[in-house]
């Protein structure tokens, strides 16, 4: 006899506790394999749960409104992310599908990065009618900067099937995507920033006479970090493969590090195109105090084991160890090539300093925390001592 599924389990102690049917089965939609599970215990859709709390507000003492009852669905690896709550919680109702009764529809929200939005609407929404078709769904953005994407449809094989065509359409569009994540070495140390404030105060009162040079090309201080590779990352799922597999290196980026700290010194500037008449980066060159060869290790062994997210165009790219200093891309589009030949024979043997490096980081384009620097989705931290 097939030994049955188990049931899901809660992965979190701060959601509410679903009574399951005790059997659970597995459905295949689309060539992919579901695990769905009936509930006994009523469930809030998102139109019912706010509905709900509006009753609570004007009556507190009131007796609970009857609720939405409906099944979780989701896939056999996912169900334990996919417990729906009655709140409108995305993190947690990104995979889940929901039968509203209320509303004789099936829910989905997904993640979707911003940057494949325009590209899944298509020209005049062709390429959205076309998702869209033969199922009957509804296919939004549930609101203008959000990656959630919504599809509505009259069944869970409908919206399943409308989800898998997002997919394919998003693995065909992958390979001519811009990165959306990178990992980095931040070095936005006090030490450097107050030793990079120094190093444009003494730039300006030289720069008067530089062609279409301006100070602000400048890189933040607060941005500073040594690129090791760009990652296309869409997706949550593929953003969880990256955190994944950035946990799986720790230990042997350690081993790499003979598990001492990694100190590190910024000295000499150069241009990225060897074209100082025509410059478009300057940057900072990056030494491993000791040399050892730690850093570069690390350098290669990440870009060897992120080669399957990164797009091709940067896989073959060469690694240069370095920190950007100044870049026409910062002062818009339009900015014209300047000539650095001033620039790196006044200053093409600065010493900026020895930093201790805090370890790597999975950042976010176009994402900043509290401290203006990259929204952080997963790290390693080095040792200390």
């Amino acid at each position: 006899m097939a030994q049955q599924p188990s049931k899901p389990r809660r992965s979190d102690p701060t959601l509410p506790r679903y009574d399951y049917e005790q059997d659970i089965s597995l459905q295949a939609v689309d060539g992919g394999l579901y695990r769905v599970a009936k509930l006994r215990t009523p469930i809030l859709s998102p139109s019912a749960s706010r509905k709900l709390n509006s009753r609570a507000e004007k009556q507190p003492t009131s007796k609970k409104p009857p609720t939405t009852c409906g099944m979780a669905i989701a896939r056999d690896s996912d169900i334990e992310a996919s417990l729906p709550t009655t709140s409108w919680d995305p993190a947690v109702w990104e995979r889940a599908l929901i039968e509203d009764c209320e509303r004789k529809c099936v829910l989905l929200r997904r993640r979707i990065d911003c940057a494949f939005h325009a590209r899944m609407i298509g020209k005049g929404g062709a390429t959205l009618r076309e998702l869209e078709s033969g199922g009957g769904c509804r296919i939004k953005v549930v609101q203008r900067d959000s990656d959630l994407v919504e599809i509505e449809g009259p069944s869970a094989a409908a919206v399943l099937a409308a989800s898998h065509r997002i997919q394919r359409l998003l693995t065909e569009l992958l390979p001519t995507m811009a990165p959306t994540h990178f990992l980095s070495i931040p070095l936005n140390t006090p030490e450097l920033t107050e030793s990079l404030d120094h190093f444009h105060a003494s730039v300006a009162q030289h720069s008067g006479s530089w062609q279409n040079f301006s100070p602000r090309l400048a890189a933040s201080a607060s941005r500073l970090h040594l690129t090791i590779q760009m990652l296309t990352l869409p997706s949550q799922e593929r953003l969880e493969q990256a955190q994944a597999l950035l946990t799986r290196c720790k230990a042997h980026i350690y081993d790499l590090m003979y598990m001492r700290p990694l100190k590190l010194r910024l000295r000499g500037l150069a241009c990225m195109n060897n074209n100082l008449s025509k410059a478009r980066v300057i940057y900072a060159k990056i030494e491993d105090v000791g040399g050892e060869g730690r850093l570069l290790s690390i350098c290669n062994y990440l870009r060897e084991q992120f080669a399957e997210l990164t797009p091709e165009r940067e896989r073959t790219r060469e690694l240069t160890l370095h920190v950007t200093l100044f870049n026409t891309s910062i002062a818009g589009r339009d900015a014209k090539p300047y000539d650095a030949t001033d620039l790196l024979r006044r200053f093409g043997t600065y010493d900026f300093g020895e930093i201790r490096a805090p370890g790597v980081q999975l950042s976010q384009r176009y994402s900043y925390d509290e401290s203006g620097f990259y929204s952080c989705k997963g790290e390693i931290r080095f040792p200390t001592e």
